[in-house]
């Protein structure tokens, strides 16, 4: 079977390596030829372009081709293609018998605007170009809000073991009974009085804005896991990743549709005023029948798995695993 057609770069040299995870406004361009069989050149053509930009052959905007796999964040927005002059050059293959033509391509890739806009958008009715979408921004001179950090309060409730606690007051002497006497039954509790503790926690809410490449795997991956260091002021397995909600934008713009991420956390810890001896989620209520008298019958204490070796407990393994909350933030990272 015959090819539509060949694409044959022309391009001296590899581009230049962009940092398109921080800037905007990036541009490259790849040169080439396009060997067209010439029974059947606008086929070819056709073919072509529908790979450059795929909306003719998917049925409905579906994303423009990118530059490649190590520059995810550039995206095709023009593509020209000259014709041979009549009686130009022609390339035969190796077979002899098929003549291909020789078509100039030209294929201009930059980065997608954050707010829908193109690159070259014009300013708005006033001449405004600040912002993110004229000149310096959006047309209307409005600026972009691409992360939002919310915090509430949520709280954990656990029982206390009854056998840890006793009454302070004795009710028949109406006296407190000093520590000594902390056998003494008249101050026993009794085992179906269900004593609780409340915890808070501080919950955490990101909405991360116009993502073009989700990192689904970290997603998944981070799930369920927490910090495994300092993060939003929160000292290392104090934050547990709960997971994210997310949707897609379709913006009025053609050149790039957007993922919105919204990500949530739950902040933990039972020492806050020690942040150099944090006590987080691998930490639990571990209750002293000799617990000293203030203590609240225990201490929180780090729960690990039973058959752990010395390598586990010198890289601090937990109940809880960690990870590296970065990565959540890495358009496409792993």
């Amino acid at each position: 079977m015959v090819a539509p057609y060949i694409f044959e770069s022309t391009d001296e040299q590899a581009p230049i390596e962009f940092d398109l995870t921080r800037h905007e406004g990036v541009t490259a361009v790849r040169r080439g030829r396009l060997l067209l069989p010439d029974v059947f050149a606008q086929s070819g053509v056709n073919k072509f372009i529908d790979t450059i930009f795929p909306e003719s052959i998917r049925g409905g905007y579906v994303g423009a081709a990118y530059f490649s796999s190590t520059f995810p964040r550039l995206y095709a927005h023009s593509l020209k293609i000259r014709a041979p002059k009549e009686g130009g050059a022609s390339a035969v293959d190796s077979t002899g018998f098929l003549i291909y033509d020789r078509y100039e391509v030209e294929i201009a890739y930059q980065t997608p605007r954050r707010d829908g806009q193109d690159h070259h958008a014009e300013s708005g009715p006033t001449g405004d170009k600040k912002g993110p979408g004229g000149q310096d921004g959006s047309s209307q001179g409005q600026t972009v809000t691409f992360l939002t950090h919310r915090g509430s309060i949520g709280i954990e409730y656990f029982t206390l073991p009854q056998a840890t606690l006793r009454w302070q007051t004795d009710l028949k002497k109406k006296i407190v009974l000093s520590a000594q006497e902390k056998n003494n039954t008249a101050i026993a509790v009794p085992p179906d009085l269900q004593c609780g503790k409340i915890v808070p926690h501080i919950e955490h809410t990101l909405v991360w804005n116009y993502v073009q490449w989700p990192p689904w795997v970290s997603i998944r991956a981070g799930a369920g896991k927490l910090n495994d260091k300092l993060w939003a002021g929160a000292p290392a397995e104090t934050v547990l990743f709960l997971g994210a909600d997310w949707e897609h934008e379709y913006t009025s713009s053609k050149q790039q549709s957007y993922w919105k991420l919204t990500y949530k956390f739950s902040e933990k810890n039972y020492n806050a005023l020690d942040p150099n001896n944090p006590r987080g989620w691998n930490h639990f209520w571990r209750p002293l029948l000799n617990a000293p008298v203030g203590s609240g019958g225990g201490r929180y204490d780090r729960l690990v798995p039973r058959n752990m070796s010395d390598g586990d407990i010198k890289r601090g393994v937990g109940i809880f695993d960690t990870f590296n909350f970065g990565n959540l933030f890495r358009e496409g990272g792993n």
